[in-house]
């Protein structure tokens, strides 16, 4: 009894922790779009504000996921997917904290806050670290390889503005 209690709370933590992802997915690609870091179909709005292409578009990305890990165990499966989740948050995380110092150096803070903010850096990006390093070796790898496409899509991006740059310059 006890544990079908425990169960049903943690499923619906996991339907609640999934869908304020998803919203949250789907607000930082709209960010990224508006900047022009993202295909502009992910700034797109319903007449509520809400991103609901770049939400369709990285539903039907999760759902290819969740195929390629599909394991007849439902427990390997939800933990490879977790794992991989966890990897490719870590990346950006670690390589935004790790600009961390340069940024209080750039701020002028005080050698104290620059001491306090440099060590909880330092240390949140080993923590990070041990979080990759905990989520195994498979999805280091998944993780690895679905960040290295991320970068051919930056390619494409960081190409098309600097044709717009060289367009600039030469009127």
């Amino acid at each position: 009894m006890v544990g079908d209690i425990v169960t049903l709370a943690a499923v619906i933590a996991c339907i609640g922790s999934l869908l304020g992802w998803q919203f949250t997915n789907a607000q930082v690609s709209k960010a990224a779009a508006d900047t022009n870091l993202f295909p502009q179909i992910f700034a797109k709005t319903n007449k509520a504000g809400a991103p609901i292409p770049g939400m369709l578009i990285m539903l039907a990305l999760e759902l290819v996921l969740a195929v390629m890990t599909i394991s007849p165990d439902l427990v390997n499966q939800f933990n490879a997917l977790l794992n991989l989740a966890v990897f490719v948050n870590m990346v950006p995380y670690i390589l935004s904290m790790t600009g961390l110092e340069v940024m209080l150096r750039k701020n002028m803070v005080t050698q104290s806050q620059y001491r306090l903010g440099a060590t909880v850096g330092t240390l949140a990006v080993l923590y990070s670290i041990y979080g990759v390093y905990a989520c195994g070796a498979d999805a280091v790898f998944g993780g690895t390889i679905l960040t290295l496409l991320g970068y051919i899509f930056y390619g494409f991006i960081a190409a098309r503005d600097t044709k717009e740059e060289m367009q600039a310059h030469a009127k």
